[in-house]
């Protein structure tokens, strides 16, 4: 199985390069080689759950998939801490929050607002990605 963009195979210039690239662009029309022939999305079961993914021949290819997702989720987002108090100001839970774009509020305040993100909000994005292939 050949990684993405069909690397090791001969580009348009005939380099051995995946995609063609002139200066700063990459011919992202480029197919992904499979066997030595183009890969059809037909010809690829779209796995459901993780587990399935795992199982996938294509799992090297999901798994940096997913770990692009990963890396771009935690550049955006951070941890948000507070404790949870009585009337009395006595501290009775904890709770972290993951929010996106939290950094930019004033921390003096004693109101903060940070927008959460649910993980059903993350399955419904995934889900909707797998649905209509989008990248």
């Amino acid at each position: 199985m050949t990684e993405g963009g069909g690397q090791g195979s001969a580009g348009p210039s005939g380099s051995g390069n995946a995609m063609a690239v002139t200066s700063d662009t990459v011919d992202i029309d480029e197919p992904f080689l499979h066997d030595g022939k183009p890969l059809y999305a037909k010809d690829v079961d779209l796995p459901s759950p993780y587990k399935q993914a795992q199982k996938s021949p294509f799992w090297p290819q999901w798994e940096d998939a997913i770990q692009k997702q990963l890396d771009d989720l935690a550049a955006k987002g951070q941890w948000r801490f507070t404790v949870k108090t009585n009337t009395k100001d006595e501290v009775y839970g904890f709770k972290a929050r993951w929010v996106v774009c939290g950094n930019f509020q004033d921390k003096d305040d004693g109101e903060t607002y940070a927008p959460v993100v649910a993980e059903c909000m993350i399955k419904i994005v995934f889900t909707l990605i797998a649905i209509y292939g989008l990248k």
